[in-house]
């Protein structure tokens, strides 16, 4: 059992109550900057008092302009993309990675370019040179090795962009079990949070929802769906999840309702996985804010349990196999960092054994249409995934057929 490294608020949470301290973490830096304060609209229900991780420190201003980008650019990150990107990106990039592209990346995704861009992953990240939208195009592979690189002025014109975009990244205190803050996906899209960062013997595990902004200009955030996704065989119990919206890089906004104060629950894949009631609505919610969730506690019930064996090996290796080589040679394998290491398929057809416990991580046995292999791959569905059947619905069906007969019978 990992002790918990926060605080244990044993204080009622009324905002009369808390100690000054403890308001200070639970709703940010504002309270220091002077952006906000007690009587805020954000903290007028009385503030979380369980995980005090997600408060946010001022940024520095980023790491600088990168090679060949220029100075980096002031000003409101969606007007800058706005006005110097977007246009570019449309020119050069449309035609494959807008909906119903040629190319199964959809980071042009209407209505909204900007959130598209910015939830997807790997785009905005915290070492500019690592964005996938400036390493992908330059790489021999990129289209089958049919697709251009990108010009010398939108290369430009990206990295000033997402300089600004690295300099606005919140930084929580790394004080407890907080999820670095990232882009939701919205209009109702499915979100996948991993938790590997919160300790090893977390790897796999993630949190998943759906998002919906609600109000013009939004105002709020609609979490449904929220569930919880152990391994195999793992009982996970979580105390007091704190979901936290960041308008910007100085701002922390915790779930005024501290609506998931009572959890303190176990889950497991053949018991519960529903998070409370399965909806959050976040009331102090911005367009274009961040998003993050924090837990006063989380810990494994018993000894740790490592992924588990399959079950049906032999089935693994003779139909789920040869369906998912296209997965390893293409991105798993090693082909892209990213997706091996969320599943690493680099010991498919020489170690089946361990290539079916990465996969057995990303099924729920038994219940092949609730399989996160399933889910994320779907053409139709709206999940930021670089692998959907080029768009084919006959494809996925066919791989869909081939491999649920294993995952069901994993959970026998």
């Amino acid at each position: 059992m990992r002790p918990s490294p926060v605080l244990r608020a044993v204080v009622k949470p009324t905002s009369q109550a808390l100690p000054i301290a403890l308001l200070a973490l639970t709703i940010g830096v504002a309270v220091a900057s002077g952006t906000a304060s007690c009587g805020d609209a954000s903290s007028s229900t009385g503030s979380p008092t369980g995980p005090v991780g997600p408060t946010s420190t001022s940024s520095t201003g980023g790491s600088g302009g990168g090679d060949g980008g220029g100075e980096p650019l002031g000003g409101d990150p969606r007007a800058v993309f706005l006005e110097t990107v977007e246009p570019g990106l449309l020119s050069e990039c449309g035609a494959c990675h807008q909906l119903q592209g040629s190319s199964e990346s959809y980071f042009l995704a209407a209505p909204d370019l900007y959130i598209s861009m910015t939830s997807y992953p790997g785009i905005v990240v915290a070492n500019v040179p690592d964005s996938i939208v400036l390493t992908r195009p330059a790489d021999p592979g990129h289209g089958s090795g049919q697709a251009p690189d990108l010009s010398e002025g939108l290369r430009a014109k990206l990295k000033s962009w997402l300089e600004l975009e690295a300099s606005r990244i919140p930084k929580p205190d790394d004080i407890g079990f907080v999820v670095t803050p990232f882009k939701p996906k919205l209009n109702g899209a499915f979100n996948t949070v991993y938790l590997d960062e919160l300790g090893q013997e977390f790897e796999n595990v993630s949190i998943t929802f759906n998002a919906t902004e609600l109000g013009a200009p939004p105002s709020m955030l609609l979490l449904e769906n929220i569930e919880v996704h152990p391994i195999s065989e793992m009982q996970l119990h979580l105390v007091h999840p704190l979901f936290t919206a960041y308008p910007s890089d100085t701002v922390a906004n915790p779930d005024p309702s501290d609506s998931l104060s009572l959890i303190d629950e176990v889950f497991s894949l053949d018991g519960k996985i529903q998070l409370g009631t399965g909806t959050v609505i976040h009331t102090a919610w911005a367009k274009d804010s961040y998003l993050s969730i924090a837990f006063e506690d989380m810990f494994l019930v018993g000894d740790y349990f490592p992924p588990t064996d399959c079950v049906a090996l032999s089935d693994f290796s003779q139909e789920v196999a040869p369906a998912l080589e296209v997965c390893a040679t293409n991105c798993h394998g090693g082909e892209n960092p990213q997706a091996q290491g969320a599943m690493d398929l680099s010991k498919l057809g020489s170690d089946d054994a361990l290539a079916c416990r990465q996969v057995r991580a990303r099924i729920k046995p038994g219940s092949a249409d609730t399989s996160q292999i399933f889910v994320v791959t779907n053409p139709l569905d709206p999940s930021a995934h670089l692998f959907k059947f080029g768009g084919s619905i006959g494809n996925y069906n066919t791989f869909k057929e081939t491999v649920s007969p294993w995952v069901n019978a994993e959970g026998q």
